[in-house]
C-alpha cells in the first residue's frame, strides 16, 4: 500500500490517488477517491472538493 495514501486515512483525512497496480489491490479501484487516470482525477476533483467543503459531508465521508 502506498504510504502517502494510507497515512492520510490513518490521520483522519481523505486520500486521493490515481490507481496503480504496484501500490493498490484491485478492490481499491472501486473507491470514489481512487481514479483510473490523471485526466479523470483532474475533471472530478474540483467538484468533489467543493462537496467535501461541507463539514457534515466531510465527516460522513471520512468516517466511511
Amino acid at each position: 500500500m502506498d504510504g502517502y495514501f494510507v497515512e492520510t486515512i490513518f490521520s483522519g483525512g481523505i486520500s486521493f490517488a490515481v490507481y496503480n497496480d504496484h501500490f493498490f489491490p484491485d478492490e481499491f479501484k472501486q473507491l470514489p477517491t481512487v481514479f483510473e487516470s490523471y485526466q479523470e482525477m483532474e475533471l472530478a476533483l474540483p467538484t468533489m472538493l467543493e462537496q467535501l467543503d461541507d463539514e457534515p459531508i466531510y465527516s460522513n465521508f471520512a468516517s466511511s
